[in-house]
């Protein structure tokens, strides 16, 4: 959760990519880079490590890369503050990739470690409580981030990201030592790593003999349509309703308060009504964050002293898409529960591994979402994409719809 505070794509990282460039497609790029990261390392990964009996050195190498990553850009950012910007953005794009892939390489042995320690019906509340009870913690980071992005702040950009920057890399190192002083249980796994060739046919032919796995990842690919701007409330925030840079320590509140209540509320949905029960409701909150944002620009249009001696002065405008960082704090806590134990309902024991990397790459078209949305806004305009959203957002509840839900089916 103290990762989040300080590396946000939706707030942090998306309002430092535009202040640098002032570039929509370039905002786009944080989330194809994003997905591509934690997507493609997901089809190697579990021939790795599936006859493997623990998979935790895996999980080593990730947070290894990941801290790095962080530690070079928040180093990095702070010493070549008064580089060009375009040399500062290429040297943040290449240790962001890394994280990102760092990511992805933790994802198959972070979900086989989590299956094996927790029973079916503790997943969701797990999940729920690791994502909020970390806000528990955040008070001090917050205070932080409220302090250098204030109007009063001395600290100028890029310095004010290069702390956060700096504390992210803090924060994913004490989340990753803590999960790795986790105990791994030892399951039978299968004896020996199989040919490559038999292993990429086999995991393909998931997709062609599995159903219900065609519709969850028709489902995630819906869904990632109807969140593809939301990267892009910070630049709409900042280009079209004024907002100031003070407005950054608001927004970020907001996401985090929302995802915090969200992650708890989704944890016992889920545990309580099913995880397809908890996609279909995500799905539908979910639409309404691009509508919030369509409705912003119409609202009437007047100063508010806001918190003066934090957040100064802030429009009508700017204090109404608060709504909108609200829903997508709220709405992305869930999804990732919701997909998350709703994958590892449906994969088989044994081949866990094998089935959560190729249910990620199936997935791969959602590295793409991001950059339509920012090629949309940059051509377009920022009302069409969000309008696009929010038809995708309610094309996502109908297939969600179709999921069938595992609770109470034996397989594997």
């Amino acid at each position: 959760m103290l990762s989040m505070i300080f590396c946000r794509m939706d707030v942090v990282l998306s309002g430092f990519v535009f202040y640098l460039t002032g570039s929509k497609v370039m905002v786009g790029l944080l989330p194809v880079i994003s997905w591509a990261g934690w997507l493609l390392p997901q089809g190697i990964v579990p021939w790795f490590v599936e006859h493997k009996e623990r998979k935790k050195p895996a999980f080593l190498v990730s947070a290894v890369m990941r801290i790095s990553a962080w530690t070079g850009i928040g180093v990095g950012v702070l010493l070549s503050a008064r580089a060009e910007p375009g040399r500062i953005f290429i040297f943040f794009v290449i240790f962001f990739s890394l994280s990102s892939l760092g990511t992805g390489l933790s994802g198959v042995p972070f979900f086989e470690i989590i299956s094996k320690l927790f029973p079916l019906e503790e997943r969701g509340r797990l999940l729920g409580w690791r994502r909020g009870s970390g806000g528990l913690f955040a008070v001090p980071a917050l205070m932080l981030v409220l302090y250098v992005f204030s109007e009063k702040s001395p600290i100028a950009f890029p310095y004010n990201y290069g702390i956060l920057f700096s504390g992210g890399a803090l924060a994913i190192f004490a989340s990753s030592t803590s999960f790795l002083l986790i105990r791994e249980p030892v399951e039978p796994v299968v004896r020996a790593r199989e040919p490559f060739k038999k292993y990429v046919l086999r995991g393909m032919l998931l997709l062609r003999t599995n159903p219900d796995l065609r519709r969850f990842i028709l489902y995630r690919i819906c869904f990632a349509l109807g969140m593809m701007t939301w990267a892009f409330y910070m630049p709409f925030a900042i280009e079209r309703l004024g907002a100031p840079r003070s407005a950054t320590g608001l927004f970020l509140i907001v996401v985090l308060l929302s995802e915090l209540t969200g992650s708890i509320f989704w944890g016992h949905f889920a545990d309580k009504y099913g995880n397809r029960m908890l996609l279909i409701g995500i799905a539908l909150v979910a639409f309404f964050a691009p509508v919030f944002a369509l409705f912003a620009p119409r609202i009437p249009l007047r100063e508010i002293d806001f918190f003066g001696q934090i957040f100064g002065t802030i429009n009508s405008q700017v204090l109404f898409l608060v709504l909108s960082f609200a829903v997508s704090g709220a709405v992305s806590g869930g999804q990732i529960i919701g997909s998350a134990a709703y994958m590892l309902e449906i994969a088989p024991r044994r081949r866990r591994p094998t089935f959560i990397g190729f249910t990620n790459l199936f997935a791969l078209p959602l590295v793409f979402t991001g950059l339509v949305a920012g090629l949309i806004s940059e051509h377009l305009g920022f009302e069409m994409a969000f309008l696009l959203a929010a038809g995708f957002s309610i094309v996502s509840i109908f297939v969600a719809r179709t999921l069938r839900e595992y609770r109470d089916t034996n397989h594997g």
